[in-house]
């Protein structure tokens, strides 16, 4: 019989590797930490080394609950907001919350969060052991009187499952209950409160991580449970494989990525961007003074303009179409009168035509990139001194005018996709957004809206927008809910225009987006010509940069649902947000220190941390773009230090 094999070096480094991540994600603290280095460090026995580790996970980035492992910092900190939400809800009582947060404190492996956390949504957990609220308790109570009132059950059934869903404390209980009430209707469908939490689950109004939180006490048993709970959990199971991300991000191999090119310093360097396009394989960084499109394989200069006639860039398009942008361009220099739109050839940055436009005697609203002018398909849909207008992209045809209402004045213009956006801003802080269509101008729906009083003042240099259309599809709006200042929200609405949610950007530990969303006030924003608006709308969920309440740095990242505006997940991340950006199946938020933060938007899990190699600037805002397999940054201030853009890949 030989001895075993002694441990080698390799084997030590595997281990103490393996060591430095746990540390890293919070699963040791540096006690442990230390204490278990030490050991490793010195051990010979390959079963010592196997010992050290046998609670910690194999690789970095794995998010399981598996019993035996220790728990993640971050998830540590998700339960907390999962309790506060539960709390919120309805779904615990202040002692029990209380208790709970004690519990989880204390936690050492996943088996013992479990049990912290029963019957709370947010956990990996299935769906039947999930509490319920008094509310989804009522709606299968009122399904039962129905029924009731219908002739489909006898008093005896109606008080025997009233009773049933009195006690009902999971949502095994009541789709148990209503299994059972569909086989004494014969009706064979399930009652309206799980149904209705699967459907919004299934469409994304509830995210997986903040599936059914509800509340409660004991378990009964009926029949049918088992082959309800079989349903139930086929469906989550396919819900959860059709929201698994389905493209890995580039930073996802685990190595660093590198600085490709960085193009040359701006001069005079005192001039900021107003805006970033991209546009097949350039990317185009836009300027008071300038615009510069760079190869974005090698960052050589394809190509520039330059507004003619000392005239200066003072709004363009957020967006492109059919490789045209459009640009506005004014001889003022406080930005009031923006009265010339130019098409520019994205290939070549020739112009393709010229308009200029009414803007009134005082001119229109002011501040480098606010919302003049959109592109929707082949429409640009633009801003005129009494109401809006659209063109052709290419050919600058009339397509329709829509005047303002009376009294009131052309406020903002968003258009993307298949829709245009306009805003009028009346007296007493009123306004109206109306939905059209981009190419008739057919009104689709339109709206009231509640502004900050200095909204209505769309021809002074002080105004910098606080009312902001974030998105088109679905309509997201930031705004003013009643008329003051303590109101600020995000608002959305559904198709037919009607208000879905409100999101209070000052919550009770979070200031909301302060860097992201313009505010009434120059202060509120720290460059007021740059929209940065590192924030996203994926599915139906607003994810964006938070700050602790009374912070100064937006190190969180905070996802809301545009259904009900609840906050679905909060991740905090080590150093302030300089910029970010989205796609489907990702949020990727680039830090202070130059590190690519990729996060899952269902849940907000960091799916990867990835350095970029020679990062040595340190600008506050950047633009952020995700290319195929590499990043594109356009900063908003360029220097000697920092370039005015560059790729990373």
């Amino acid at each position: 019989m030989t001895d075993l094999p002694r441990a080698s070096h390799a084997d030590r480094q595997h281990t103490t590797d393996l060591l430095d991540i746990a540390l890293a994600e919070g699963r040791l603290d540096a006690a442990e930490h230390e204490t278990r280095t030490g050991t490793a460090e010195r051990a010979k026995d390959p079963q010592i080394l196997a010992g050290l580790v046998a609670d910690l996970p194999d690789r970095p980035g794995v998010r399981d609950w598996t019993n035996r492992l220790r728990v993640r910092a971050a998830d540590r900190r998700d339960a907390v907001t999962w309790l506060g939400d539960a709390l919120a809800d309805g779904v615990l009582t202040a002692g029990e919350h209380e208790r709970r947060l004690t519990k989880v404190a204390e936690v050492v492996t996943y088996r013992q969060l479990k049990r912290a956390m029963d019957g709370v949504g947010g956990p990996p957990f299935e769906r039947e052991r999930l509490f319920v609220t008094e509310a989804d308790r009522a709606r299968l109570a009122a399904r039962l009187d129905r029924d009731l009132a219908a002739g489909l059950i006898g008093s005896g059934d109606h008080a025997e499952l009233t009773a049933a869903v009195t006690d009902a404390s999971r949502y095994g209980d009541l789709d148990a209950i209503s299994a059972d009430l569909a086989a004494r209707t014969g009706t064979g469908r399930r009652a309206d409160v799980p149904r209705r939490l699967e459907d919004a689950h299934a469409d994304s109004r509830i995210p997986v991580s903040g599936h059914e939180r509800r509340v409660a006490r004991r378990r009964r048993p009926w029949r049918l449970a088992a082959a309800a709970a079989t349903v139930a959990a086929v469906v989550i199971a396919t819900v959860l494989v059709a929201r698994v991300p389905d493209a890995a991000p580039p930073t996802a191999t685990g190595r660093n990525m590198a600085i490709q090119w960085q193009a040359g310093p701006d001069r005079p360097s005192d001039v900021q961007a107003t805006g970033t396009w991209v546009h097949a394989d350039t990317l185009i960084r836009a300027r008071e003074d300038l615009v510069t499109a760079y190869d974005a394989a090698t960052g050589r200069q394809v190509w520039t303009f330059q507004p003619p006639d000392r005239q200066e860039l003072c709004t363009m398009s957020r967006g492109v179409s059919d490789g045209v942008g459009i640009l506005g361009l004014g001889a003022d220099d406080d930005g009031l009168i923006c009265n010339t739109l130019v098409a520019v050839d994205l290939t070549t940055g020739k112009t393709l035509w010229r308009r200029t436009r009414a803007v009134g005697d005082s001119g229109t609203s002011v501040a480098a990139v606010d919302d003049e002018v959109g592109i929707a398909g082949n429409t640009v849909v633009f801003k005129e001194g009494t109401g809006f207008a659209a063109v052709g992209l290419r050919d600058n045809r009339v397509k329709w005018r829509k005047a303002a209402p009376a009294t009131c004045a052309g406020y903002s213009v968003t258009a993307a996709g298949n829709d245009a956006v306009l805003i009028s801003a009346c007296p007493e802080a009123a306004a109206r957004l109306v939905m059209a269509d981009p190419a008739s101008g057919q009104v689709r729906f339109q709206v009231p809206l509640r502004m900050h009083p200095d909204d209505a003042l769309v021809n002074r240099a002080s105004n910098n927008k606080a009312t902001v259309v974030l998105s088109t599809t679905p309509l997201v709006v930031r705004t003013t809910d009643d008329g003051t200042r303590t109101a600020d929200a995000v608002l959305s609405f559904d198709a037919r225009g009607n208000r879905r949610a409100a999101i209070s950007l000052s919550q009770p530990d979070l200031d909301v987006g302060p860097a992201q969303i313009p505010g009434a006030y120059p202060g509120f924003i720290p460059y007021p010509g740059a929209r940065v608006r590192s924030l996203a709308v994926v599915g139906d969920t607003l994810i964006i940069p938070a700050r602790p309440a009374g912070g100064s740095e937006e190190n969180r990242v905070a996802a809301f649902s545009l259904a009900d505006g609840h906050r679905r997940w909060l991740t905090e991340l080590p150093e302030q947000i300089i910029g970010a950006a989205a796609d489907a199946n990702r949020f990727v938020a680039f830090t202070y220190l130059g590190i690519l933060h990729t996060l899952s938007p269902v849940d907000g899990a960091i799916v990867s941390e990835v350095p970029v190699d020679g990062w040595t600037n340190y600008p506050m805002h950047t633009d952020l773009r995700l290319l195929p397999g590499r990043y594109a940054v356009s900063n908003y201030h360029s220097s000697t230090e920092t370039p005015p853009a560059l790729m990373i890949g």
